[in-house]
């Protein structure tokens, strides 16, 4: 039997993800139904899109909650 790790030590051998805005547009692509695979350079453009598009909307709500935009 296989023994698990247990506190710190779990910690320490957890899988890295690649950050938050990896972990998003991995999420958006999975909603959106395409799995995998080599995307065409035209599929390329839109991911790059629907990334700075997560950020600009990431940068605004943090602005907007620090008190720099009100709306």
């Amino acid at each position: 039997m296989t023994r698990r790790p247990h506190g710190r030590e779990a910690a320490a051998h957890k899988k890295k993800s690649g950050g938050l805005l990896v972990g998003m547009r991995s999420g958006v692509r999975t909603i959106a139904g395409q799995g995998g695979g080599t995307p065409s350079k035209r599929s390329s453009r839109f991911w790059n899109v629907i990334t700075v598009l997560l950020v600009l909307a990431t940068a605004v709500i943090l602005l907007h909650r620090f008190g720099v935009l009100k709306f």
